[in-house]
Protein backbone atom coordinates (compact mmCIF):
# COMPACT_ATOMS: atom_id res chain seq x y z
CA UNK A 1 0.00 0.00 0.00
CA UNK A 2 1.15 3.51 -0.66
CA UNK A 3 0.64 6.63 1.44
CA UNK A 4 -2.74 7.29 -0.21
CA UNK A 5 -3.99 3.86 0.94
CA UNK A 6 -3.97 2.43 -2.55
CA UNK A 7 -2.49 -0.90 -3.52
CA UNK A 8 0.15 -1.07 -6.19
CA UNK A 9 1.85 -3.70 -8.29
CA UNK A 10 5.19 -3.45 -10.08
CA UNK A 11 5.69 -4.95 -13.52
CA UNK A 12 9.20 -5.32 -14.91
CA UNK A 13 9.65 -4.32 -18.54
CA UNK A 14 12.04 -6.30 -20.75
CA UNK A 15 15.13 -4.24 -21.51
CA UNK A 16 15.73 -3.56 -25.21
CA UNK A 17 18.71 -1.94 -26.88
CA UNK A 18 16.97 0.88 -28.73
CA UNK A 19 20.22 2.29 -30.11
CA UNK A 20 21.01 -0.82 -32.13
CA UNK A 21 17.44 -1.33 -33.46
CA UNK A 22 16.72 -0.61 -37.07
CA UNK A 23 14.24 2.18 -37.80
CA UNK A 24 11.31 -0.15 -38.51
CA UNK A 25 11.70 -2.03 -35.20
CA UNK A 26 12.21 1.20 -33.28
CA UNK A 27 9.08 2.72 -34.84
CA UNK A 28 7.12 -0.43 -33.97
CA UNK A 29 8.33 -0.30 -30.35
CA UNK A 30 7.39 3.39 -30.03
CA UNK A 31 3.99 2.70 -31.60
CA UNK A 32 3.34 -0.20 -29.19
CA UNK A 33 4.19 1.94 -26.17
CA UNK A 34 2.01 4.77 -27.48
CA UNK A 35 -0.91 2.37 -27.97
CA UNK A 36 -0.42 0.88 -24.51
CA UNK A 37 -0.52 4.29 -22.84
CA UNK A 38 -3.45 5.37 -25.01
CA UNK A 39 -5.56 2.26 -24.32
CA UNK A 40 -4.72 1.73 -20.63
CA UNK A 41 -6.50 4.69 -19.03
CA UNK A 42 -6.10 3.80 -15.35
CA UNK A 43 -3.43 5.49 -13.20
CA UNK A 44 0.07 4.13 -13.79
CA UNK A 45 3.69 5.18 -13.50
CA UNK A 46 6.80 4.27 -15.45
CA UNK A 47 9.90 4.10 -13.24
CA UNK A 48 13.47 3.73 -14.46
CA UNK A 49 16.41 2.64 -12.30
CA UNK A 50 19.97 1.50 -12.81
CA UNK A 51 20.93 -1.90 -11.49
CA UNK A 52 24.05 -3.98 -11.56
CA UNK A 53 23.99 -6.19 -14.63
CA UNK A 54 22.89 -9.74 -13.83
CA UNK A 55 24.98 -12.38 -15.60
CA UNK A 56 24.53 -15.41 -13.34
CA UNK A 57 22.88 -17.47 -16.12
CA UNK A 58 25.77 -16.78 -18.48
CA UNK A 59 28.31 -17.49 -15.74
CA UNK A 60 26.65 -20.84 -15.00
CA UNK A 61 26.74 -21.70 -18.72
CA UNK A 62 30.44 -20.89 -19.12
CA UNK A 63 31.34 -22.74 -15.89
CA UNK A 64 29.48 -25.78 -17.22
CA UNK A 65 31.34 -25.56 -20.56
CA UNK A 66 34.65 -25.08 -18.75
CA UNK A 67 34.06 -28.23 -16.65
CA UNK A 68 32.92 -30.13 -19.74
CA UNK A 69 36.12 -29.26 -21.62
CA UNK A 70 38.27 -30.13 -18.58
CA UNK A 71 36.66 -33.58 -18.37
CA UNK A 72 37.32 -34.17 -22.07
CA UNK A 73 40.95 -33.06 -21.68
CA UNK A 74 41.43 -35.48 -18.78
CA UNK A 75 40.24 -38.45 -20.84
CA UNK A 76 43.06 -40.65 -22.08
CA UNK A 77 42.12 -41.42 -25.67
CA UNK A 78 42.48 -37.97 -27.28
CA UNK A 79 44.59 -37.33 -30.33
CA UNK A 80 46.99 -34.41 -30.24
CA UNK A 81 44.76 -32.47 -32.62
CA UNK A 82 41.67 -33.06 -30.42
CA UNK A 83 43.66 -32.13 -27.31
CA UNK A 84 44.71 -28.83 -28.90
CA UNK A 85 41.16 -28.15 -30.02
CA UNK A 86 39.62 -28.77 -26.58
CA UNK A 87 42.44 -26.89 -24.94
CA UNK A 88 41.60 -23.84 -27.08
CA UNK A 89 37.87 -24.26 -26.32
CA UNK A 90 38.67 -24.40 -22.61
CA UNK A 91 40.70 -21.19 -22.90
CA UNK A 92 37.84 -19.45 -24.75
CA UNK A 93 35.32 -20.61 -22.14
CA UNK A 94 37.54 -19.26 -19.36
CA UNK A 95 37.88 -15.93 -21.22
CA UNK A 96 34.11 -15.70 -21.65
CA UNK A 97 33.55 -16.54 -17.98
CA UNK A 98 35.93 -13.77 -16.96
CA UNK A 99 34.25 -11.36 -19.37
CA UNK A 100 30.70 -11.92 -18.07
CA UNK A 101 31.95 -11.73 -14.47
CA UNK A 102 33.63 -8.40 -15.30
CA UNK A 103 30.41 -7.09 -16.88
CA UNK A 104 28.46 -7.97 -13.73
CA UNK A 105 31.03 -6.28 -11.50
CA UNK A 106 31.58 -3.11 -13.55
CA UNK A 107 28.59 -2.25 -15.73
CA UNK A 108 25.10 -1.17 -14.78
CA UNK A 109 21.90 -1.65 -16.68
CA UNK A 110 18.90 0.64 -17.04
CA UNK A 111 15.73 -1.15 -15.94
CA UNK A 112 12.13 -0.02 -16.34
CA UNK A 113 9.07 -0.84 -14.24
CA UNK A 114 5.41 -0.05 -14.75
CA UNK A 115 3.45 0.57 -11.56
CA UNK A 116 -0.33 0.06 -11.56
CA UNK A 117 -2.66 1.13 -8.77
CA UNK A 118 -5.99 0.08 -7.30
CA UNK A 119 -8.12 0.57 -4.21
CA UNK A 120 -8.31 -3.17 -3.40
CA UNK A 121 -6.04 -6.15 -4.07
CA UNK A 122 -8.64 -7.53 -6.49
CA UNK A 123 -8.71 -4.25 -8.42
CA UNK A 124 -4.91 -4.25 -8.67
CA UNK A 125 -5.00 -7.84 -9.86
CA UNK A 126 -7.49 -6.92 -12.60
CA UNK A 127 -5.36 -3.95 -13.65
CA UNK A 128 -2.22 -6.07 -13.74
CA UNK A 129 -4.06 -8.58 -15.93
CA UNK A 130 -5.21 -5.76 -18.23
CA UNK A 131 -1.72 -4.28 -18.46
CA UNK A 132 -0.21 -7.68 -19.24
CA UNK A 133 -2.85 -8.27 -21.92
CA UNK A 134 -2.16 -4.90 -23.51
CA UNK A 135 1.63 -4.83 -23.32
CA UNK A 136 2.74 -8.17 -21.95
CA UNK A 137 3.84 -9.67 -25.23
CA UNK A 138 5.74 -6.72 -26.67
CA UNK A 139 7.36 -5.62 -23.42
CA UNK A 140 7.43 -9.04 -21.68
CA UNK A 141 5.85 -7.61 -18.53
CA UNK A 142 6.39 -9.69 -15.41
CA UNK A 143 4.86 -8.93 -12.03
CA UNK A 144 7.45 -8.66 -9.28
CA UNK A 145 7.26 -10.34 -5.90
CA UNK A 146 7.14 -8.64 -2.54
CA UNK A 147 10.91 -8.76 -1.86
CA UNK A 148 11.81 -7.23 -5.23
CA UNK A 149 9.18 -4.48 -4.78
CA UNK A 150 10.57 -3.68 -1.32
CA UNK A 151 14.05 -3.40 -2.85
CA UNK A 152 12.77 -1.02 -5.55
CA UNK A 153 10.94 1.16 -3.03
CA UNK A 154 14.00 1.25 -0.79
CA UNK A 155 16.19 2.30 -3.72
CA UNK A 156 13.68 4.95 -4.83
CA UNK A 157 13.65 6.45 -1.34
CA UNK A 158 17.41 6.12 -0.77
CA UNK A 159 19.01 7.03 -4.09
CA UNK A 160 22.53 7.40 -2.71
CA UNK A 161 22.57 4.06 -0.92
CA UNK A 162 23.40 0.66 -2.38
CA UNK A 163 21.48 -2.31 -1.06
Amino acid sequence: MDKENEYQAYLKVKTSDLVSMNNADLGRMISQLTNLVRIYTEPMKIVSMTYATETSVQQRYWKHKLNQYRRVLLSENLSEKEYDRYSMMQKLALDNLRRVAWVEDNLSELTFFIVVYGKTPKEVSIRVRDMVRLGGKQFELKQLGKEKVEDIIFRLNNMNTER
